[in-house]
């Protein structure tokens, strides 16, 4: 048969004399340029036009030509992918899926278990299946390999396995308390095994290469290879880890003990912009995202979901997290005709009419937010662009000048660290520049991170949090943002949010950086009045993950990286006194899918 580029009926279906042949749909982008051929040689097939849908190409069998063809017509990059299927694999056939899980290719697997496909750059997933019961001997049901992990284009082959996997039994405990720990697994091939996927990255219960635990035990089954498993609970702990060896229908057990190795400090672990469902730009249910932030340690949250008021009272419940993760109502408001930007609103009452968000203004906007006094109003991701900086209305702002327009600034926070701007170092060091002055926030799920200190030492213990108290000590700004390390700061004996009197020529400041062996630490930058006054270099240590053994005291020692006390030259008005920490090492060589460098900002200490 030949497709032509006018033909109306492009939809195609390929039945055999025998019944439906199965078959893949392919989306064609667009109207071919030149006719493709599509040779249809066995005398089994007959063609039969099922729909109006031009675009779409429905492949029988091994579906590399008919990709490779439309590819080509396209002058599109078609990669091919080569491998093995290794167990009961007469008659199968091998998958390729994307990133959600929808299969894009297959091929017939040969009579030595060899396949060879072709698929576009984004697909990147693979699994193999027998084709029936009586290919795989004995089962009732076709046999599936794990879902492996593969860049296509590369030279080296793919393994597949259909043997029978073996059960990895996982038990996670707090390594202090020795009690059952919500926690992330993470497991990763090690050698020659490829890493697991258990699932489209909006899953706790399997993303990717990890998994949350709920109550901190897991049963996994994984192709036969070598693994390392790892589990974390967030940067105040350890990162354990072990290395095991699946085999074939057996089972094997791991334990793994992640422990606190920062201390309390009164510093509650903070999320302040969170989304899930329902949310439009978010396909994460409100049970994973309750369940991945606890795993990730985090003990305060704000569901802040796009013009509709976030609420994890069920989730919570459903997931018997309540006494491990608290919370308060709230709201992104997001702005459209005009865009005036994206706001955070919280607490925010689950009953009430969301602030204006559709043909609305600045004033009318703050002025619902501020009828509640108690509230905090955030600017989220100033810089971001696309009508969704707050900062990029006027041509005029230009923080680093302490230009801000004609920009009202009636909020009470800058979002210094997110998803978005904190990998682009350009975007940060500007949003830093106009943070200058102001309280700060941040927002990204657990990473980075909002550490609110809402008492002078120890824990915070959620049962008796006072959330009023919680929302006090942010407008006071008595927080810190962190991808991971931990700073204390002392400025003539005041804390930052707080506001110090200073007399002399010089003001002492005093600095303790901490991280968990995991995070990289390299350099101190001290900041008066949004100058540069003086940076200190950190002497690296070698990263690790495993086992943290000792006391608690020698725990809490191993992760100070740096003490120092500055003094440093007074400024002649009021003025306010920053320190940053910074490392350059990015999580993504512990934690996938985290390509953030670490680095901690502390609110100002005021100078008068």
């Amino acid at each position: 048969m030949t497709l032509q580029p006018d033909v109306q009926t492009a939809m195609l279906g390929l039945s055999s004399t025998s019944g439906p042949t199965p078959f893949e749909r392919f989306v064609y982008p667009g109207a071919m340029a030149d006719e493709i051929g599509l040779a249809v040689e066995s005398p089994e097939l007959a063609l039969e036009a099922v729909g109006p849908d031009t675009g779409l190409v429905l492949a029988v069998g091994s579906t590399s030509a008919v990709l490779a063809a439309m590819f080509q017509a396209h002058g599109q990059e078609a990669l091919r992918v080569h491998g093995t299927v290794r167990g009961p694999s007469a008659g199968g056939a091998v998958y390729a899926a994307d990133e959600l899980g929808a299969t894009q290719a297959r091929a017939l697997v040969d009579a030595g278990g060899g396949f060879e496909l072709v698929v576009p750059r984004s697909v990147g997933r693979f699994f193999a299946q027998t084709a029936s019961a009586r290919a795989a001997v004995g089962d009732e049901a076709p046999r599936t390999s794990m879902v492996t992990t593969f860049e296509p284009g590369v030279p080296w082959p793919l393994l597949l396995d259909l043997e029978p996997a073996g059960t990895c039994t996982v038990h996670v405990f707090d390594g202090e308390s020795d009690r059952p720990l919500t926690a992330r697994l993470i497991v990763r091939g090690v050698g020659d095994t490829r890493d697991p996927w258990f699932g489209p990255d909006y899953r706790a219960s399997g993303a990717g290469p990890i998994a949350d635990l709920r109550d901190g035990t897991a049963e996994i089954d994984l192709p036969a290879g070598t693994y390392r498993v790892q589990a974390t609970h967030g940067p105040m702990y350890s990162i354990d880890e072990v290395q095991l060896t699946v085999r074939s229908g057996a089972g094997v057990e791991a334990t793994l003990r992640p422990r606190r190795v920062i201390p309390g400090l009164g510093l509650l672990s903070s999320d302040l912009h969170v989304h899930a469902r329902p949310s439009y730009d978010s396909p994460v249910q409100a049970e994973d995202r309750v369940l991945s932030l606890v795993a990730a340690g985090v003990e305060f949250a704000v569901p802040t979901e796009h013009n509709v008021v976030g609420d994890y009272e069920s989730a919570l419940s459903f997931t018997g997290q309540e006494a491990s993760l608290r919370f308060v109502p709230g709201v992104e408001v997001t702005t459209f005709a005009p865009k005036l930007g994206h706001f955070g609103v919280f607490p925010y009452p689950v009953d009430q009419k969301v602030p204006p968000y559709r043909g609305t203004s600045l004033a009318a906007l703050f002025a619902a937010v501020r009828t509640d006094p108690g509230r905090v109003l955030v600017v989220h991701h100033p810089f971001l662009g696309h009508g969704m900086g707050y900062f990029d209305r006027d041509p005029r702002v230009a923080p680093e000048r302490g230009a801000f327009g004609g920009l009202p600034l009636g909020f009470d926070a800058i979002e210094l660290l997110n998803g978005y701007e904190t990998l682009d170092a350009a975007s940060l060091e500007r949003t830093l520049a106009a943070w200058f002055g102001h309280r700060i926030l941040y927002g990204w799920a657990g990473y980075p991170r909002t550490l609110i200190r809402v008492q002078d030492t120890g824990v915070p213990d959620l049962a008796t949090l006072d959330l009023k108290n919680v929302t006090t000590a942010l407008r006071g700004g008595r927080a810190q943002a962190t991808t991971g390390p931990v700073v204390e700061v002392s400025v003539a004996g005041a804390s930052p949010g707080e506001t110090v009197k200073v007399s002399g020529k010089t003001v002492p400041v005093h600095v303790v950086v901490r991280a968990a062996p995991w995070i990289e630490v390299t350099r101190l930058d001290v900041y008066v009045g949004g100058l540069l006054a003086t940076s200190v270099p950190i002497e690296p240590v070698g990263l690790r993950v495993g086992p943290e053994r000792g006391t608690d005291d020698e725990v809490f020692a191993r992760s100070v990286r740096l003490v120092r006390d500055l003094e440093l030259a007074a400024p002649t008005g009021p003025s306010s006194v920053v320190v940053v920490v910074r490392g350059e090492k990015k999580l993504e060589w512990v934690l996938p899918a985290t390509a953030l460098p670490p680095i901690a900002i502390a609110n100002p200490v005021w100078l008068r």
